[in-house]
């Protein structure tokens, strides 16, 4: 019986849902520092900040993935996501967890979720106990890439 490989994620927690990207598309993860509001940026982008020498947009992940407008709670994390030459911190309540999860374990993402959910998520799996959504990087990305042209 041949093994599949294990896949390391990172779990986030956004409100009262928890999500994880695979760690191959994250940098780094900081503590929120104060963000610069940019005037005429798109609503999911909260404005900019300076992280280890360069000046990143923050992505608001909340009003990217649920049909809801830019969320009011502040966000104390920030993961620096790379993928495909377009780079973001992706805001988010806290990081939880780098998981190894088995392939196997992921599961269909059911089809009653939000709309923008639907945009990003590719499958869903238990960690300890509680669902994850499993986020497309790459998706995001060209989201985000759209959002800013």
């Amino acid at each position: 019986m041949e093994q599949q490989s294990l896949e390391q994620v990172c779990i986030f927690s956004l409100e009262q849902s928890l999500y994880a990207i695979r760690s191959n598309a994250t940098k780094y993860v900081e503590p929120c520092p104060a963000i610069t509001f940019v005037p005429g940026c798109p609503q999911a982008i909260l404005g900019i900040v300076h992280l280890k020498g360069a000046i990143e947009a923050v992505v608001d992940l909340q009003s990217m993935l649920c049909d809801s407008t830019q969320s009011q709670s502040g966000k104390k994390t920030l993961i620096l996501m790379e993928v495909d030459a377009i780079r973001a911190a992706l805001a988010v309540d806290s990081v939880l967890d780098l998981a190894l999860v088995e392939p196997a374990a992921y599961q269909e993402v059911p089809s009653n979720i939000s709309d923008n959910l639907k945009k990003s998520a590719i499958a869903l799996f238990n960690w300890k106990d509680k669902p994850v959504f499993l986020l497309s990087a790459e998706n995001l990305a060209n989201q985000i890439k759209g959002k800013q042209a």
